[in-house]
């Protein structure tokens, strides 16, 4: 799958031209979407594009630097809020599988899986996304059939898998990956970045509304929903079962179960990590600089959240996925509105028993069985 090189290049033309004409503060957004397609054309054709045609240099890194500060706060203010019931939620998750975490590992997520022609591949997608009604079909059809979504080898370790670029100038976003073969782990990491690419549509594009990344606990909530339920989709269709239980797995001990060895950093009132690595306090801003190796606290929390919120999700709606996507709507246009609770009820779910995981342990319990079981087959033959 190849993104077309002249949609790309003109929507980053039309970026560009916005930006050049809007020389203020309030372009800021559009200026970080213009790195993220900077990033997407090195990652594609090793191009590095300038900004020196933007803000003065000192004028716009001031404004960048206190654009982060400000939603990194903003992050900071609702994890002082939430840390309490965060922390009793992972601690009731972790609770008895201490000694259980050879069930929840990634038992070869990437040796013996299945791999799809170009056409089956597009086809697994769009059946998935099929049972979501019309909208998101519509969504995820413009993705695929208008040649918006990239598969390549050429992204580092540390850029992850995937990942999604926006343009609210040009209502487009483009999606790579960083698998080049079409086979089951591929069409995980694509059904993921399709959910960021319908966050996109249905808040920036179709409403107008501004939300920074940074700020949002539950940026990761839409792509982990679909990715998740994904992954359900193959095993209940039975279609490279043993490989999407394993990576269903990877996610619950890397992402949820992981998550337990940041209880004190949580409560710690004085500190936060930004994005760049830096450890924040109000009075002194930048504080030490940490060492590459270091765990950035926001990135672990959002996809802490958007796998817990997701496997809730998939438990309650699973064989309901139109009435799903009503609730999915309704939380992605509000969640800039709402409270951290409020967003939650907005998806249905039972605030109590979302953080007594009342509903997610018996369902992790049932498939890290089901892999088990699954490799044993697999050894005694």
């Amino acid at each position: 799958m190849k993104i077309d090189e002249y949609a790309l290049f003109n929507d980053v033309n039309r970026l560009i031209d916005y930006i050049s004409r809007n020389q203020k503060p309030s372009s800021i957004h559009e200026l970080n979407e213009y790195y993220g397609l900077v990033q997407l054309i090195h990652d594609m054709y090793g191009i590095i594009l300038g900004d020196d045609f933007f803000f003065d240099v000192n004028k716009k890194y001031k404004i960048l630097e206190n654009y982060d500060l400000k939603n990194i706060y903003k992050l900071e203010d609702t994890l002082r809020e939430i840390s309490p019931d965060i922390l009793k939620m992972s601690k009731i998750f972790n609770k008895g599988y201490d000694k259980n975490m050879n069930y929840y590992v990634d038992h070869g997520s990437n040796i013996g899986q299945k791999v799809y022609s170009e056409k089956e591949f597009k086809d697994l997608l769009l059946s998935f996304y099929s049972k979501y009604g019309d909208r998101i079909l519509s969504i995820v059809r413009k993705y695929i059939n208008d040649d918006k979504i990239h598969t390549s080898n050429q992204l580092s370790a540390s850029e992850a898998a995937g990942y999604t670029t926006n343009n609210r100038i040009a209502k487009n976003s483009y999606i790579i990956s960083g698998i080049d073969k079409y086979n089951t782990t591929n069409a995980i990491v694509i059904a993921h970045e399709l959910g960021h690419a319908i966050d996109s549509e249905l808040l920036f594009y179709s409403q107008g509304k501004k939300l920074s990344q940074m700020s949002d606990p539950f940026v990761e909530v839409p792509s982990c929903i679909f990715e998740i339920a994904f992954m359900d989709y193959l095993i209940n269709n039975k279609i490279d079962v043993r490989n999407a239980l394993s990576f269903l797995n990877y996610r619950i001990v890397s992402d949820v179960y992981g998550f337990k060895k940041y209880k004190k950093r949580i409560n710690n009132d004085e500190y936060f990590l930004s994005l760049d690595g830096y450890l924040l306090d109000k009075e002194n801003e930048y504080g030490e600089k940490l060492n590459e190796e270091e765990d950035n606290l926001r990135d672990d929390l959002i996809y802490y959240l958007g796998y817990m919120v997701a496997l809730n999700v998939l438990i309650k709606y699973r064989g309901n996925e139109k009435d799903l996507f009503k609730k999915y709507n309704n939380f992605i246009c509000m969640r800039k509105e709402n409270t951290f609770k409020q967003s939650i009820k907005e998806l249905g779910l039972n605030y109590d028993d979302f953080i007594n995981c009342k509903l997610v342990k018996p369902y992790v319990k049932e498939k890290s069985d089901d892999l088990k079981m699954k490799l044993y087959k697999k050894n005694k033959n």
